[in-house]
Formats: structure tokens, sequence, C-alpha cells
């Protein structure tokens, strides 16, 4: 367990007091009111998993509101709209590595880790001037623990901080955005309306990112073994410190661009990496069908070129729905390429809320290193409760990796926890 505030993590980030704001900050903002001003697009309340910004807006145009618990909000007396936003996701996992089985509770599911997060928005002649500020914390996360190390990392660093931005919108001009935030192609492969992305979407390895695959021979160390969330990624767009512009939409059709640096670090040769994508989106409602899709190409100078996208499409009087993503990576070492496919249906089988269900099947080649192939295999079901802005979800999943001239050994997990949403 390392709680010392002072040192530098091994990813780069220095060591700050973020925890603390998980804390205190519910302690000034407790009283509801009436929304005055609308709060910056991509309101982080509706999201189903991790998608941002202009793919939220594509892909779900017409949410309607929720019942539930009411919106921390506070209207001030210039129409300034405050909005203290976020939510708890806890489960336990119990994973099988092929040769010995753990379990692991309460533990954070990092498929949408635990966070809290400010909006401040106010209306400005026809302009939406809007501010947003949003830290993660989980310190014992599937993201982190695994059978060699198994204790929680309390302290904090820059890399909890996922946004700081300030923003202005207009409805013809479009959306200008500036500081820690979404680059375009954040959330392009996420497209999805199964309604179980809170434990089952493209980036298959979030649920046990941690964990190391098995070698076949028992002589060779687990240490020496590529983890999940290495073997099996989503190479969706990152969050960095960028300039943003999104045009509006025309019949559906929006185009976004990015510029930034990942400056939340102290090694000096990441920070000095010029960063640029882009992003195309469609999303729309046509009878009884609702659309969804999105390409982007994300260039890092230094290192990487991704195209990357997905799609999706829900038939709303069955509840059947259909997502596939895919993304090709060149990079130096080797050329990554996956493709991911999820059918899901949902329906209304109790009063308290929506149930989905949901199977995926994840393939990718060269993930790792160059004849590397990996395969998952996945079911999830998720329970609504509206009044409680809750969602009760349970998930398994099998991993079959391997490389030329070396065998592994089959992973499993079962993952069941509940997301409480503010």
């Amino acid at each position: 367990m390392r709680v010392d505030r002072d040192e530098t993590n091994a990813s780069g980030h220095a060591r700050a007091p973020l925890g603390l704001l998980l804390l205190l900050a519910p302690l000034w903002l407790t009283k509801a009111a009436a929304v005055a001003a609308p709060l910056p697009a991509g309101d982080p309340t509706l999201e189903e998993g991790e998608a941002e910004e202009r793919v939220l807006e594509a892909v779900q145009p017409e949410t309607p509101p929720r019942r539930g618990l009411p919106p921390l909000e506070r209207t001030l007396e210039d129409g300034t709209t405050i909005r203290l936003y976020g939510h708890i996701n806890w489960g336990v996992l119990v994973f099988d590595d092929g040769r010995e089985t753990n379990a692991y509770a309460p533990i954070d599911n990092a498929n949408s880790a635990s966070r809290l997060g400010l909006l401040i928005g106010r209306d400005v002649a026809d302009w939406t001037l809007g501010g947003r500020v949003e830290v993660q914390y989980a310190p014992y996360s599937t993201s982190n623990v695994n059978v060699l190390n198994n204790q929680a990392d309390f302290g904090t660093d820059q890399g909890n901080i996922r946004w700081i931005e300030v923003s202005a919108a207009h409805d013809r001009y479009g959306k200008l955005s500036a500081g820690q935030g979404s680059m375009a192609t954040d959330g392009i492969t996420m497209i999805d309306f199964a309604g179980t992305s809170v434990v089952a979407y493209s980036a298959v390895g979030d649920s046990a990112g941690a964990q190391y695959l098995r070698f076949r021979d028992p002589a060779r160390p687990i240490g020496e073994a590529p983890r999940i969330g290495g073997a099996f990624q989503g190479f969706d767009g990152p969050r960095r410190v960028r300039v943003r512009y999104d045009t509006p939409t025309w019949h559906g059709l929006g185009a976004t661009v990015a510029y930034g640096r990942e400056l939340l670090t102290t090694r000096d040769n990441v920070r000095e990496d010029d960063l640029v994508d882009i992003a195309l989106t469609y999303g729309a409602t046509i009878d009884d069908v609702r659309l969804g899709a999105g390409l982007g190409y994300f260039w890092d100078r230094n290192s990487r070129e991704i195209l990357s996208g997905s799609a999706a499409i829900l038939h709303l009087p069955t509840g059947l729905s259909l997502a596939v993503a895919a993304a090709h990576v060149d990079i130096d070492r080797n050329n990554p390429t996956y493709g991911y496919v999820k059918a899901g249906w949902q329906q209304d089988l109790v009063s308290f809320g929506s149930t989905a269900f949901s199977l995926d099947f994840y393939t990718g080649d060269d993930i790792v290193r160059d004849g590397s192939k990996s395969r998952s295999y996945g079911a999830a079901v998720v329970q609504r409760v509206d009044d409680f802005n809750s969602e009760l979800w349970l998930s398994y999943r099998l991993y079959d990796y391997d490389e030329p001239e070396v065998a592994f050994r089959n992973s499993s997990l079962v993952f069941a926890g509940v997301r409480f949403r503010f």
C-alpha cells in the first residue's frame, strides 16, 4: 500500500492530495434547484459507459429524462447553474487464471471508474459558456490489483484528473473547448445501445486489466506474462490537455477535431509529443430504429497512428440491438488490429427499471507482439433501479490468448456489482 503523497508514481504523474476532493466537495452543494441555464453538452449523467461529448450526443439524440433521485444542482442569481455529479461503481470480482482462482472485493469497476465532477453552465446571448472539473478515485480497482499485488493504492496523482476544461457552445457555430478532456476520438469505439456498457463493451480487458495471463509452462514466472489489459485493448481515444472544436450537427452528422499534449505527466519526452485527431459521427432515430456510428483517426507524432470506429443499431419496439467496433494501429514494433461484435436485448421486465442482456465477441491480432492472438467471449446482464439512480450488473468473460511458440492457459471471470449515480 503506497500512501506517500510526495513521490512520483511509475506512470510519471506527480503525487497530489486529490482524493480529499471526493470527500469534501459534496459538503457545500446540497440544495437542489431548477435549472435556469443549460449545462455544457455531453451531460455525464446520461453516459451508458464512457463515451464522451460528440459521441454521446450522436448515439443518444433522444434520451428521455430519468426518474429517480434529484440532481445536486444550484442556480445562482445571475443564472449560472452548478451541478455536482459522479458515481460509485463497486463489485466482487472472481478471477480464474487457469491455475488458481482468487476473489477481490469490494473492487472498483474500471469499465466505468468511480468519479466525482462539477459542471458549470451559463447562457450569454446565444452562447452557452461552460466549465467542467472531474476526478476519479479508485484505490482498489480492476486496473491495479492482481494475484501478485492485492493491495489498495490510496495515493493520488495527476492521473486522477479526467477533466479541467472551459467551453463555449453555439447552435450555429459549434463548440470550442480548451483544457484537460476528451480528444476527438475519445469514445469513438464505444457506440453501443445494448445497455450493458457499465460492465461489457469493446475494451473487454477493463474488467480484469491488471491480472496476469498464465503460461502453460509452470516453470515460467507469472510476472513475465502479459496482463489482460495489455492483451485485450480497445484503442479508444484518450483524454489530454487539448484544444477541441465540435461542428454543429447537420441531419445527425457531425465532426470533431482536436490538438493536444499529455501535459499531466513528469516525463519530458511524452509531454513534448504532439497529438492530433479527428472524428466523424452520425446519430439519428428513423421510425422505430435508432442508429449511431463514428469513425476516428488519431496521430501521435512520435509513436503511432490509429484508425478506429464503431456503429450500433437499436430496434426500439423489440429492444434488440447490434454493435460493432474495430481498430487498426500503426506503430514501430507491430500493427495491432481488433474487431468486436455485441448483440443485446433490453425490455421493461420489472416495474423499477429496464433489464438488459448482451453477448459479445472480441478478436485481436498482434496486440502484444507479432503473431499474438487475443480472443474473448462475454455475457452480461444489467438491471436498472431508476428510483435510486442505480444499476445492478453481472458479467462472465473468457480470455483466450496465445503467442507463437508460447502457450498460455485460458482465463475467466465472474464480476458482479452495483453502480450508484448522482
